[in-house]
């Protein structure tokens, strides 16, 4: 069963997110051969995955630092914000993290929400 977690983050942050994956009797869900994990936040649902405003695979921004024991992070560059046509503080975005697992099948393990909050120092580098 999927959890639901919803989000807060940094507009233009660079951010690393963790996520413990959990089968529904509370046991790591393991990670072990699976075919392909992706992180998939979009301003609305109905968008297309390719106009997800932040995409993430395995080696591309996930990282699986436990695969037996369903540990991953996904890492959010200050730069991945420009598909995100919301306004901080006012509009969200819907996400999840999905798994193929060694046999093929797909499992949604997290998804909720994202509520984006404004940044309010703009020109550091």
């Amino acid at each position: 069963m999927a959890k639901r977690q919803n989000l807060v983050l940094m507009y233009r942050d660079d951010q690393q997110l963790t996520f413990t994956c959990k089968n529904g009797d509370g046991t790591a869900y393991n990670l072990t051969g699976a075919l392909d994990i992706q992180f998939t936040a979009k301003n609305a649902v109905t968008d297309v995955d390719a106009s997800a405003a932040l995409s993430y695979t395995v080696n591309s921004g996930i990282t699986v630092t436990s695969a037996s024991g369903g540990l991953l992070t996904v890492d959010i560059a200050d730069t991945a914000w420009t598909g995100y046509t919301g306004t901080p503080g006012v509009n969200q975005m819907s996400y999840d993290l999905q798994v193929v697992d060694s046999t093929g099948l797909v499992k949604t393990l997290v998804y909720g929400r994202i509520t984006v909050t404004q940044d309010v120092t703009i020109d550091i580098t």
